[in-house]
């Protein structure tokens, strides 16, 4: 466990991992200065879930999925 915790790749693998979720599809080249904004967001506010997922609801990938799926295509 202290392993993990002191690994730096952690917080970069977890925003990655829960952004390829929430957005339901892969990352892409496109979604690296996002993923890179979370993750310095994420080391910098003590690392927990809450700033994680606020972050990611904020992020600009985020939100065109939402008005993607609105557009009745779906």
């Amino acid at each position: 466990a202290t392993f993990l915790a002191n690994d730096p790749r952690l917080p970069r693998g977890a925003v990655e991992q829960t952004m390829t979720f929430a957005l339901g599809r892969p990352l892409d080249d496109a979604d690296a200065p996002v993923v890179d904004a979370i993750t310095t967001e994420l080391v910098a506010d003590r690392s927990t879930f809450s700033v994680l997922a606020k972050a990611i609801v904020r992020s600009a990938p985020f939100r065109r999925k939402g008005a993607a799926t609105q557009g009745g295509d779906e």
